[in-house]
């Protein structure tokens, strides 16, 4: 078992991405990116890196493969199989330990994720997650209420960072 930095589910390939990781650089990092086009960029970018790992399954709240559609490259759409794990079997893959900053940005499956995490099973210090998807396109209600909560019975601080993010923080 081993401690992580960072790790970040939905990882793109953005330059947000570099000063992210640029904080952790002395750290175990783990990105994970299902979008292939996304994937292959970060695979070029960091595959010297020996302390960050790249994960090109994607997280929900049960295992399975399935097809969905992505950006294969910039200016094209394909329908591809991609497997789908939870939470707890990234944790198992990698053998994390613990995790310093978990960040979430996976246009809506947010609450999947964060209502699948068993908090008494790993230490989180810091969770940033979109919550402007929540209940629907542009929606927040009843699970963000609920995910809050959940974070707020396990010992996290909320806090409102912008109008689309919240960070929860031990």
């Amino acid at each position: 078992m081993q401690d992580f930095g960072l790790v970040v589910i939905g990882a793109h390939s953005g330059l947000f991405l570099k000063d992210l990781v640029s904080k952790y650089h002395d750290q175990n990092i783990l990105l994970v990116e299902p979008v292939p086009y996304n994937y292959e960029i970060l695979n070029s970018e960091y595959k010297d890196n020996p302390k960050i790992t790249i994960c090109n399954n994607a997280i929900i709240d049960k295992s399975k493969k399935d097809n969905k559609r992505f950006d294969i490259k910039e200016d094209d759409i394909e329908t591809i199989q991609i497997e789908f794990i939870t939470f707890d079997d990234l944790i198992q893959k990698y053998s994390i330990k613990s995790i310093d900053k978990l960040q979430i940005d996976v246009e809506g499956a947010e609450y999947k994720i964060m209502n699948s995490i068993n908090f008494h099973k790993i230490e989180i210090n810091k969770i940033l997650f979109e919550s402007k998807h929540f209940d629907g396109t542009f929606t927040e209600g009843k699970k963000l209420q609920d995910i809050e909560e959940k974070l707020k019975s396990n010992g996290y601080k909320l806090q409102q960072i912008d109008k689309e993010n919240i960070l929860a923080s031990k």
